[in-house]
Order: C-alpha cells, then sequence, then structure tokens
C-alpha cells in the first residue's frame, strides 16, 4: 500500500462535507493539515482528500494517498462515477478502503510525543505481521512507530 502510494502522512481533518450531486451519494471531501509527512508531504502543509464519510473533524488520522481503486458501491458502473462523482471529489483519495485511513490515538500535536502514539484498529483489516500493539481503553490498537517501520518496509 506504502509503494502503491502518492502521499503518506499523519493528518489532522480540520474540515470536511457529503459529496452527493442531485441526491447521488458521491462520497466526502476533507481538508486535511500534515502533522507528519512520511512520504511526499511535509508539516503543515495542507491537502484536500476523499472519499470516505466517516473521517471525524479534529481527528488525526495515518491517511495512505492516491488514485481512485473504484467507485463507490453506490455508483453502478465506473462511466457513471467518472461522469457524475470524480470531477467533484479531490485528486488524493483514501487508499485501501479502511486501511488508508486509520485514526491516530495520542497527542499528536506534540512531536516530542510521537513516541506515544498508538494506531486504532479498523475491523476486517489485515495488518504487516508482527506489528507490535498495546491496550487503549480496552481496544487493541498498534504503535504508530512500529507500523509505520513495517509499512515502508524496514524490519
Amino acid at each position: 500500500l506504502y509503494d502503491d502510494a502518492r502521499i503518506v502522512g499523519v493528518f489532522e481533518i480540520m474540515e470536511g462535507k457529503v459529496v452527493s450531486p442531485r441526491g447521488q451519494w458521491c462520497g466526502a471531501r476533507y481538508k486535511a493539515r500534515a502533522i507528519e509527512g512520511l512520504k511526499n508531504v511535509s508539516p503543515g502543509a495542507v491537502v484536500e482528500v476523499g472519499y470516505l464519510p466517516y473521517l471525524k473533524i479534529g481527528s488525526s488520522y495515518l491517511l495512505v494517498l492516491g488514485e481512485f481503486e473504484a467507485p463507490p458501491p453506490t455508483i453502478k458502473s465506473e462511466e457513471e462515477f467518472r461522469a457524475t462523482c470524480k470531477p467533484l471529489l479531490p485528486a488524493n483519495t483514501i487508499m485501501g478502503v479502511w486501511r488508508g485511513a486509520m485514526e491516530v490515538e495520542g497527542d499528536t500535536s506534540d512531536q516530542a510525543k510521537r513516541s506515544t502514539w498508538t494506531v486504532h484498529l479498523p475491523g476486517y483489516v489485515d495488518y504487516p505481521l508482527g506489528t507490535r500493539t498495546t491496550q487503549v481503553n480496552g481496544e487493541k490498537h498498534l504503535w504508530f512507530s512500529d507500523l509505520v517501520k513495517r509499512l515502508i518496509g524496514e524490519q
């Protein structure tokens, strides 16, 4: 996923809106500020991303961004998606569906606390083998720094 991505980083979601022309659901647009750049983005950069509609304003996410992989399930065909939705959505899209937007827990406003950041595990997703985990409020989380090392191919 990392190798195929155009942009990878930790971003704070600043604003977002649902994109629904003529009642046809296409997804969502977000404005996000880079907290940490891992690939092709610098801290402080603001980018527009789409199209999954579940990101929370004010929360931080490890985002893996690239080209659209497939149209949303509400769209009947790729042609319909390209005509109706694609012009309204940002070029940077969340890749790998749930794997491309993982919520980061911890004080992401302070780089000195990076070693304490964890990543909330969305369900039904496989992660790099051997990624260290911890419990946060009774839920299994991945250690951010360990996940990043494994995503970029370090051991």
